[in-house]
């Protein structure tokens, strides 16, 4: 709770304050081009992440779809969408940095960051592939994680404020879940194959998996308790429509 309220006054607190209270006809008048942007950034973020062969640049791109998905819910000025902005902004936080860090711990054993060179880590990184196979999930808003409740929110307030970018937004939907399958599987399941068998058998270490806990214990629990967290942030939003 004191996470939340920390980035809730500093980021969301301000941005919201100034669209809504500042310049509430501007914030009319120009969601529906800010809307169209935010759509646009969504579908094209997640047509160039299915087309890379960089697992880093993957990642990158969905999180531009993310952040537009951000922002799309903030300017459909519904309670639903707000609040579930906020949680994405915040979910993205835990996955995007256990994402990256996990690339990172890759990058460091094979020295590549390109896809055509890995297969079949699952069989001698097992660690590594449970950690990553839940993030990746956690990624596209699978039921244990905050980013379900946060999805959900928010594809719920856009569809009550426009139907035509509710459907727009499913197709992201659809693409967000075949990238993010597609680079599991294309790292982790047949047979091992990398660039350099240097680090053949380097599962995580203590050290990495230490730094990975926190976020997932975070990414987990805040979806069970999600309940609390929308209950502290609502009265914020609420006060401002």
């Amino acid at each position: 709770m004191i996470l939340a309220g920390i980035l809730l006054k500093l980021g969301y607190y301000g941005f919201v304050r100034f669209f809504f209270l500042m310049f509430p006809e501007a914030n009319l008048f120009f969601s529906p081009f800010i809307s169209s942007l935010c759509i646009i950034g969504c579908l094209y973020g997640a047509f160039l992440a299915l087309s890379q062969i960089d697992f880093k640049k993957i990642i990158a791109y969905s999180s531009v779809s993310h952040m537009n998905l951000c922002i799309l819910g903030v300017f459909s000025a519904d309670l639903n969408g707000l609040v579930g902005s906020y949680l994405l902004a915040l979910g993205h936080g835990f996955v995007s940095t256990a994402l990256f860090f996990l690339v990172g711990c890759l990058y460091e054993r094979y020295h590549t960051r390109l896809l055509d060179y890995y297969s079949g880590l699952s069989n001698i990184l097992p660690v590594f592939s449970m950690i990553f196979f839940y993030f990746i999930i956690s990624n596209f808003g699978f039921p244990i994680s905050i980013n379900f409740v946060a999805e959900f929110l928010l594809f719920l307030g856009i569809s009550k404020w426009n139907f035509y970018n509710f459907l727009f937004l499913l197709l992201y939907s659809v693409l967000s879940v075949g990238y993010n399958l597609w680079l599991y599987a294309k790292l982790s399941l047949g047979t091992f194959k990398a660039f350099d068998s240097s680090g053949y058998a380097l599962d995580l270490s203590r050290l990495e998996v230490a730094v990975l806990l926190p976020l997932t214990v975070l990414n987990f629990g805040l979806c069970f308790s999600s309940d609390l967290l929308v209950n502290f942030i609502t009265p914020f939003f609420f006060s401002i429509l």
